[in-house]
């Protein structure tokens, strides 16, 4: 390499204060030595680390670091739905708001119906068809009730198995309309836990 630092800048780098040829390299101090291998093993981890994201540059990477995020996404939706963890959230039909829906919920769980469910809205409007499908309009007592299913179809255990009854349509309504508030935020495979209260 050729020299075209002066012999003062060499000196301020570390390197032996002697007279260096055109092609002769300088020779380093300990100090320098150091340094360089510390700017070696910096620069190693910085390459280890990269991700697939970093390398989006280029067609393989940008398709690899695609690959990464579905691939993870798809993991962590599967555990949530088949493994979903932590205390269910209390959703509470109250019988002075609600008293035909609160009945047929409290009626139904003295059945056997559960009382924790799993959020599942992709599936709720098949479920919602399953469980009502044989419940004909022609037979409700009025022309302003509605067929009101427990378990609901937004949860997993609602759908074929679910207990079906007529209720006045405003509170059928009434009460999925709380449900649906309380549990919003939540997740598919999420817990609730459907509670009946004065």
């Amino acid at each position: 390499m050729k020299v075209t630092r002066s012999f003062n800048a060499l000196a301020e780098h570390g390197h032996d204060a002697r007279q260096f040829s055109a092609t002769e390299k300088p020779a380093l101090t300990p100090a320098a030595a150091g340094r360089r291998v510390l700017l070696r093993a910096l620069l190693a981890v910085t390459v280890a680390a990269a991700t697939p994201a970093a390398l989006a540059g280029s067609a393989a990477g940008a398709a690899a670091a695609a690959l990464q995020r579905k691939a993870l996404a798809g993991q962590a939706q599967k555990q949530a739905q088949q493994q979903p963890q932590g205390k269910p959230r209390d959703v509470v039909i109250r019988r002075s708001e609600h008293p035909q829906a609160a009945a047929h919920i409290d009626h139904a769980q003295r059945q056997g119906q559960p009382s924790v469910l799993h959020i599942d809205r992709a599936g709720a409007e098949q479920r919602r068809r399953a469980s009502t499908g044989s419940v004909h309009r022609e037979t409700r007592p009025g022309p302003n009730f509605d067929r009101d299913e427990y378990p609901p179809a937004f949860t997993r255990e609602g759908g074929g198995n679910a207990n079906v009854r007529f209720i006045p349509r405003r509170d059928n309504r009434g009460a999925g309309s709380s449900m649906s508030h309380q549990s919003r935020d939540l997740k598919d495979g999420e817990k609730i836990r459907v509670i009946v209260a004065d």
